[in-house]
């Protein structure tokens, strides 16, 4: 039997004769090659935040409201704690609810005959136990129920801020404010839209928390706690 080869072959026969046998190899490699560029490119290209957020409660945010509840946190931040010349926050989100909370619209759909759909409830709270536990965002937003559940996670406020600092008002313990009580979570029109019992936060320091990022936080929620609704609106 006669052997195939390329021996003899122009370098335009060669190209054809590859492009014949192994065309569907090279647009897959090509393929595997851009969407490895692109997302190293977007991984070097995307901001770093400042610091994490996270909230855990009834609440569903849209990618606009997102946006301005990361936009809020960030204005009120004293200074780049990262030093890449841009103030931000990242919000990581989990909408999650409580018993008495599905209780509540599991009645309120019977009373009005609609159907009632609420996702997978139970993958909901084990999402929002692996992040209380082990999860990046630090400043915290959570609905009272969750809060006084998972309250040993959270920081007492006393031991973070000086004294002069502290709110009057306290949840848990000292280890949390209700969001409505600060001037900061009134004066953004973004958290009207929140349970009036969603509490402001802050996980104790994670090992798998860097000091720096840790200290940022705690910077962020003295200045959310200070914001001051008087001189905002000069």
């Amino acid at each position: 039997m006669e052997k195939t080869g390329t021996k003899g072959l122009s370098l335009k026969q060669k190209a054809q004769n590859y492009w014949y046998h192994y065309k569907w190899h090279t647009l897959a490699a090509l393929f595997a090659l851009f969407v490895g560029i692109f997302i190293v490119c977007s991984q070097v290209s995307a901001p770093e935040p400042d610091v994490l957020l996270y909230y855990g409660g009834p609440a569903y945010f849209s990618e606009d409201a997102v946006q301005s509840v990361e936009g809020a946190f960030a204005t009120v931040m004293d200074k780049d704690c990262n030093g890449d010349g841009k103030k931000s926050t990242q919000l990581i989100v989990t909408t999650v609810l409580s018993g008495d909370q599905v209780a509540t619209k599991v009645m309120d759909a019977r009373e009005e005959g609609e159907l009632l759909y609420m996702g997978d409830l139970s993958a909901a709270e084990a999402e929002y136990q692996q992040e209380i536990l082990y999860g990046l965002g630090i400043v915290c937003l959570i609905d009272q129920a969750h809060f006084e559940e998972s309250s040993e996670r959270f920081a007492l406020l006393s031991d973070l801020l000086p004294t002069q600092d502290l709110p009057e008002k306290t949840v848990g313990g000292g280890r949390g404010v209700l969001l409505f009580d600060t001037a900061f979570g009134r004066y953004f029109e973004v958290f009207a839209g929140l349970p009036k019992d969603t509490v402001l936060c802050i996980k104790k320091q994670p090992l798998h928390i860097k000091d720096k990022d840790y200290k940022a936080a705690t910077q962020l929620l003295t200045s959310v706690l200070l914001f001051d609704l008087e001189r905002r609106n000069k």
